[in-house]
């Protein structure tokens, strides 16, 4: 009887373990199952990456930390070499930069873990290119590696070169021509004072050399046709006097012609009457302008004699 018990317990001491040794198995098999699974993947993602890296437009090289090119894609040729001249070759026998500005360039992506940059480098048969860089970091266990993706931008660089010239051309041209404008603006001046001063020179020459000799012709004893003659020579003289002083005047008083035909017979001592006689118009019409002629002055209805302003400023 103690036998046989001995024996079902044995039994089933077996069955259990059967059974674990079973579950394990299938446990290890499953687990195996989606080993391969991963492994295959990550093989089908490397692939994928690969077929990326083959394609892709810009340039890539792997870079252990020694600046040995470890792996590169086709797009890495524009420097002239074959794929196979590159893998193994030092990546510092590219760089065409001052040796400063790569120390600088190699610390920041040391730093940071990545870097975005534009550097100069050399090609194999000695051009000289830029290219603008995007690096980042790889840690795999103790080793640090650099993946290093690239283009070329040498074209756009000549271009803003070129861009930044013109501007500085029309910059240096913008300035002559404001010197330019300048100098003209100052001759432009210079000429209409000299035409000024001409004017004024003129005027002055026929109020001291020829107004006193026409005042004593006229108490010479005149017969009338002389008289008439001599009024039309000093109308007429006024006229060519009025012509310079619309230069001189109506620019900033707004004298009409016959505003300054009146006040230059005014300021050579003509009475209303004898103003009026030359320009054959009224008296009236002469008191009208008179009037205006004080109000644009500024001196209406003040005690200021017009003749006296008038040559005032005349001699000024």
């Amino acid at each position: 009887m103690k036998g046989r018990t001995q024996n079902r317990s044995h039994d089933i001491i077996s069955s259990k373990k059967n059974t674990g040794s079973k579950e394990k198995d299938e446990e290890f098999e499953k687990e195996s199952v989606e080993r391969k699974l991963a492994e295959k993947a990550l093989r089908e993602q490397i692939d994928r990456n690969k077929q990326i890296l083959q394609t892709a437009i810009d340039g890539y090289f792997l870079v252990n930390e020694a600046g040995q090119i470890l792996e590169v894609n086709p797009a890495a040729g524009i420097y002239g070499y074959s794929q196979e001249e590159l893998v193994g070759m030092n990546i510092r026998a590219l760089d065409a930069d001052e040796p400063q500005k790569v120390r600088e360039d190699v610390k920041r992506i040391l730093n940071e873990g990545s870097a975005r940059f534009e550097t100069s480098q050399r090609c194999k048969d000695g051009r000289i290119v830029v290219v603008e860089v995007s690096i980042h970091t790889v840690d795999v266990g103790k080793q640090k590696f650099f993946c290093s993706f690239f283009h070329d931008i040498t074209e756009r660089k000549q271009a803003e070169q070129m861009l930044k010239e013109k501007e500085k051309e029309l910059q240096i041209k913008n300035i002559n021509l404001e010197e330019i404008n300048t100098a003209l603006n100052v001759l432009l001046k210079r000429r209409e004072e000299d035409k000024i001063e001409l004017e004024k020179k003129v005027m002055a020459n026929i109020d001291e050399l020829v107004n006193p000799y026409i005042e004593k012709m006229k108490k010479s004893g005149l017969n009338e046709s002389q008289k008439a003659y001599l009024s039309i020579l000093e109308s007429n003289l006024n006229d060519i006097i009025s012509q310079f002083s619309l230069h001189l005047s109506s620019a900033y008083l707004n004298f009409t012609p016959t505003e300054i035909k009146i006040a230059n017979l005014i300021r050579l001592s003509k009475t209303t009457k004898e103003v009026a006689d030359l320009l054959n118009v009224s008296s009236k019409t002469v008191e009208v302008h008179r009037k205006r002629i004080r109000s644009k002055f500024g001196i209406k209805n003040k005690k200021v004699n017009l003749r006296s302003h008038l040559s005032s400023l005349k001699d000024g």
